[in-house]
């Protein structure tokens, strides 16, 4: 499923309303880039890692399986997902976060969790959003997002982004449905949810201690 223009998990962040919701009062909230819809930032963070994970197996550049390991110092266990690298890499697009999620995976079949932990590298105070300002970079590294950035006394301190129209353009010839499959599992349902279990363990473990 590599696509030479977009990336899955970019396609995720411009179709973000078939893969978010639109979240409640108290959730962090991300206006798509399309201007169609307003959507809960957490889930759409969530769903960007998962279907890149996922479209990176189905490329053929890593494996991930359902795995049961031990846990509480081995008094229990628990169901967790795997990730491999099989040696082969996607011609995934310049910039892409897929691209960076393969290099993180080493070892010895490390739980996903990890990955994404390791790919985050520190704690922030919202790794969701991080994570969906990595995929617009990747976008406008490639012109197809334009930034602009706003500063004060020559510091960096914010930045709008916004579509070009020929990104529009090609944004009409595209459709999210496999990605949409994929993202929901079918017959692999419940590895799909453990997976997005995973990834909102390391979304959680990188977000600092308001202590």
């Amino acid at each position: 499923m590599s696509n030479t223009t977009f990336a899955p998990s970019e396609l995720v962040l411009l179709f973000g309303d078939r893969f978010a919701g639109a979240g409640s009062f108290t959730q962090g909230k991300e206006e798509l880039l399309t201007g169609t819809a307003t959507v809960a930032q957490n889930e759409l963070a969530q769903s960007v890692l998962v279907v890149a994970l996922l479209a990176m197996e189905q490329a053929g550049e890593i494996r991930m399986a359902q795995e049961k390991r031990k846990a509480l110092l081995g008094l229990m266990s628990k169901q967790t997902v795997v990730a491999e690298a099989t040696g082969s890499r996607a011609a995934w697009p310049a910039g892409s976060l897929e691209g960076e999620l393969r290099e993180t995976i080493n070892g010895s079949r490390p739980e996903v969790w990890e990955v994404v932990s390791r790919w985050l590298g520190n704690d922030m105070r919202s790794p969701e959003s991080y994570v969906l300002d990595r995929v617009k970079r990747g976008l406008v590294g490639r012109g197809l997002v334009q930034r602009e950035e706003k500063r004060t006394m020559k510091i960096f301190t914010s930045h709008t982004d916004s579509l070009p129209e020929a990104t529009r353009s090609l944004l009409a010839g595209e459709s999210p449905d496999a990605l949409v499959g994929l993202a929901q599992g079918g017959a692999r349902g419940e590895m799909v949810d453990l997976l997005r279990k995973q990834v909102v363990k390391a979304l959680n473990l990188r977000t600092e201690s308001s202590d």
